[in-house]
């Protein structure tokens, strides 16, 4: 019975990891740790005060709270600079709350042109999309709903809870 029980618990977690490597369990792990991190990263900018000070604006696009996103805080240097950080998302997701804007997700944004598709916690990035405006060129974009819980999916392009 005990090796029935051992042998199921190794299958689920292969399951829910996708993978084994030599030396143990990997995948989910990492996948946790590394969400754990950008979350440890981003929790200073559910004041959008301090987003504003560390360069996160709404452009002309995002003046407009947008069912299922929020309002779209983006720091340009951290889109345009052609590298994925997942301590520096490049837009910051906000939602009206009765207290004013909360922080609700992130979105890392990589530019197509000279790049394949990237990947970050083990998720491939969609796209690539075209531009939200004229000057914003084919881009590849993750969103992930670290602050609010989402009946989608953490990593769903939009959350049905965030209401404007």
């Amino acid at each position: 019975m005990f090796r029935i029980v051992a042998a199921l618990a190794a299958t689920v977690v292969f399951v829910a990891t996708g993978s084994v490597a030599a030396g143990g369990l990997r995948g989910q792990s990492t996948q946790a740790s590394d969400l754990t991190a950008a979350r440890e990263a981003t929790a200073k900018y559910r004041d959008v005060k301090r987003a504003g000070k560390d360069g996160y604006q709404i452009l002309s696009f995002g003046t407009k709270c947008v069912p299922g996103l929020g309002y779209d805080y983006v720091n340009v240097p951290n889109v345009v600079g052609g590298e994925i950080d997942l301590a520096h998302p490049g837009q910051l997701l906000y939602a009206p709350s009765g207290k004013g804007l909360q922080l609700v997700g992130v979105q890392y944004e990589l530019f197509a042109s000279g790049h394949s598709r990237p990947t970050l916690f083990g998720r491939p990035f969609a796209g690539p999309l075209p531009g939200r405006v004229a000057q914003e060129p084919m881009h590849y974009l993750l969103t992930v709903w670290l602050w609010s819980a989402n009946p989608k999916g953490l990593f769903a392009p939009s959350n049905p809870r965030v209401t404007c």
